[in-house]
């Protein structure tokens, strides 16, 4: 996660405009209910991006769920998906 977010802060810029919401939680409490304030906070202008968040049912019709885990490990890892969101190589 921390990579991930050291790729987000680099390639942030006037166009993409990333905001990074990190609330510090374990595994346990890594959920998509637990950012449910935070989201409310920004308008469908927005791409909500969650990084490996469980309780999928409670991801928000506009947000893009980043995961390699579980039944969603033939993916590629989640720093990847990152990448290709960003387009970076």
């Amino acid at each position: 996660m921390l990579e991930i977010e050291k790729i987000l802060r680099k390639f942030n810029n006037e166009d993409l405009q990333i905001k990074i919401e990190n609330m510090g939680l374990n595994w346990s409490g890594a959920s998509w209910n637990a950012y449910k304030e935070v989201i409310k906070k920004y308008d469908d202008d927005y791409t909500i991006v969650g990084i490996e968040l469980f309780d999928r049912e409670a991801k928000p019709a506009n947000a893009v769920d980043i995961n390699h885990h579980n039944q969603r490990r033939c993916e590629p890892s989640s720093i990847e998906q990152v990448a290709r969101l960003l387009d970076v190589n």
